[in-house]
């Protein structure tokens, strides 16, 4: 089975640091990555300093399944807003995969000698983040340590879909069935 990129923010996506530096992980988190690991490449695109990013990686013994990690100054200025291109992510994966450093097949990250986002699946809270490849992303709702949420839960479903049945077009994919998780994301 091929697999996918799955490119995903970690501040209020997949945690909450409350005012008194405490930590709150999304609920399903740790089953997110557990299930989805066979399947994907996980990469770190965050808007968040390395200082800040790797210690809770760390903590919570899930920096493991990152194959790549994106910090603050891996983001772009757009309209005068910070954001985030995923061409980054794929140029440096290709450079990564041309000296040897990953073993992602190539055809997923290049085809017909452009960059191929067709297996790219972006997870971010902030729509600005996602305008440049608007199409590959899912902006899911933010998380601020609501101990109910389960946004996580429906979607590694979802992705597991888009895995199962995409037939390699994730943005196609998208359109057609984003409505199935409307509850849980701003798109």
């Amino acid at each position: 089975m091929k697999r996918y990129i799955l490119i995903l923010d970690l501040d209020e996506t997949l945690l909450h640091t409350n005012d008194y530096d405490k930590t709150v992980w999304r609920p399903y988190v740790k089953n997110f990555f557990e299930e989805l690991d066979p399947y994907v490449y996980f990469v770190l695109y965050t808007a968040a300093l390395k200082v800040y990013a790797d210690p809770l990686l760390d903590k919570y013994d899930i920096k493991k399944y990152f194959i790549k990690k994106f910090y603050r100054n891996s983001c772009i200025s757009l309209n005068n807003d910070s954001s985030k291109n995923l061409d980054i992510i794929l140029n440096s994966l290709l450079k990564d995969k041309l000296n040897k450093k990953n073993n992602i097949p190539k055809s997923i990250l290049i085809k017909n000698k452009k960059l191929n986002y067709n297996n790219i699946i972006f997870i971010d809270n902030l729509k600005e983040n996602c305008i440049l490849q608007y199409k590959n992303s899912l902006v899911v709702k933010d998380y601020y340590g609501q101990k109910k949420d389960i946004a996580l839960k429906y979607l590694l479903k979802f992705i597991k879909n888009i895995i199962r049945f995409s037939n390699e077009n994730v943005p196609y994919y998208l359109k057609k069935n984003i409505h199935t998780i409307k509850k849980y994301i701003k798109n």
